[in-house]
């Protein structure tokens, strides 16, 4: 990447190390024109925050694939780790309570919204499941 000095980096003032990591990122992020999915991520974060008709369609979505398909159409794939790396990465620059309480609810509001639609297995929760199949089988 390259970029040209501004005058503030040319007087010699120190540069903001959040800022200049934060633009790294998203130079990053869009190289050639292609956007990596951690960039989706943040996109789908800072735009679910303000975006109440996005959540609500994802809200009302009925299955996994039903929000994947919200998503894809919105350009907003990413995986799990991405949204967790964008998630840490926005953290990161909130400069106020204010935001960085913001960006934890709406990562809490995310969580909750795919533990709903991918909730764990009975066997995960009580491995009652399990012993009951391990019995079974015994029986025969």
């Amino acid at each position: 990447c390259t970029r040209s000095r501004s005058s503030a980096e040319d007087r010699g003032a120190e540069i903001d190390p959040i800022a200049a990591y934060f633009y790294i990122m998203v130079e990053l992020f869009h190289l050639g024109g292609k956007t990596m999915t951690i960039g989706n991520a943040m996109d789908f974060i800072k735009r679910g925050i303000i975006d109440s008709e996005l959540r609500e369609r994802l809200n009302t979505a009925q299955s996994i694939e039903g929000r994947d398909k919200i998503l894809a159409d919105e350009r907003l794939q990413f995986t799990y780790h991405e949204f967790e790396d964008a998630y840490r990465n926005l953290l990161t620059l909130c400069k106020e309570v204010e935001a960085a309480d913001q960006l934890n609810e709406f990562k809490s509001w995310w969580a909750f919204l795919t533990y709903l639609l991918e909730p764990d297995t009975c066997s995960s929760v009580c491995n009652g499941c399990r012993s009951e199949q391990s019995t079974a089988k015994v029986d025969k």
